[in-house]
């Protein structure tokens, strides 16, 4: 969302932010205000609620959605959404307004070929809604996300395209050199870094990564990984790590609001997620140079890099 607004500033374009005011979206918001109005109101999210998209089979209205629109009167108005089911209220919304929007879904799996509960009721309530939405344009991060949703949406090819995902070329040289990284990290020089950026949470599969960890530090005990992110599998995760008596070789360092210093520290990249759209943690690290070790994901996306 910051890359965006700040291109479409680079164009002329006057850009505002709606979200919701659950603390998770507060550095997005925080960063946003250095670059439009940001409106924050109480919103739950698809993912808060037990039943999932099955809950829009209620009527459900999005409070202060219109009168944060009626405030900033936009032109265009740009819907980012997760998943397929994710946001299904806001379609809905934004459907009875006269204003034209378009929609970004960065995962087009179906929650039937995920395995999820109700998976296929999931997928037909999601693909009735969608298909009847009045959005201009539907975006997808990479082609196989574009076939993807093509063949879930079952009408009107011609409203989707696909746009991948991109990160900003850092400028490494300028970076914290990594033996000074390893020394403010308490780190013998000799020991080689594993990283990972992500949330924890089942889709990045973050036991996985404990797993692939173990079996290295077997063959090789000059070996540290860090997992840099929070969520909801913390306290389970680093539970794991104890029992294991791990501590030392496997740390959380919980959310970090710059991770560029990580990347500078690390030798190689960890991804060990289920399933993805097209991730920006594995792009940044591409472009920091790293090689970078990933599940043999069976709904991956193609990666670009240049």
């Amino acid at each position: 969302m910051l890359f965006l607004a700040e291109a479409l500033i680079n164009q002329g374009v006057n850009v505002g932010l709606w979200c919701s005011s659950h603390s998770r979206m507060d550095e997005l918001a925080d960063s946003f205000s250095r670059l439009g109005k940001v409106f924050r109101l109480e919103y739950k999210n698809t993912y808060d609620y037990s039943l999932r998209s099955i809950r829009y089979l209620l009527p459900k209205t999005v409070e202060g959605l219109k009168a944060a629109i009626d405030n900033f009167r936009p032109d265009v108005i740009h819907l980012n959404k997760q998943n397929l089911e994710d946001g299904l209220d806001l379609v809905k919304a934004l459907d009875k307004l006269n204003i034209p929007y378009v929609t970004t879904i960065h995962i087009t799996q179906t929650q039937k070929a995920l395995g999820a509960l109700l998976g296929g009721l999931r997928d037909t309530l999601s693909r009735r809604i969608l298909q009847q939405s009045k959005s201009l344009k539907w975006i997808t991060i990479s082609s196989n996300r574009f076939l993807d949703f093509s063949k879930f949406l079952m009408n009107n090819p011609e409203r989707i395209i696909f746009i991948p995902n991109g990160v900003k070329l850092e400028n490494i040289e300028g970076a914290v050199p990594k033996k000074e990284m390893k020394k403010r990290m308490n780190v013998p020089e000799d020991n080689l870094i594993a990283i990972t950026v992500g949330r924890l949470e089942q889709q990045k599969d973050p036991f996985k990564f404990i797993d692939w960890a173990e079996k290295c530090l077997r063959a090789n005990d000059k070996l540290r990984f860090y997992w840099i992110g929070d969520g909801r599998l913390r306290n389970e995760f680093e539970e794991k790590i104890k029992k294991l008596s791990l501590s030392n070789s496997i740390i959380c360092l919980g959310w970090k609001r710059d991770v560029k210093p990580f990347y500078a520290l690390a030798d190689i990249y960890v991804h060990t997620a289920r399933f993805e759209g097209l991730p920006f943690s594995l792009l940044e690290a591409m472009s920091w140079g790293l090689p970078c070790v990933v599940t043999d994901w069976r709904f991956c996306s193609g990666i670009y890099y240049k």
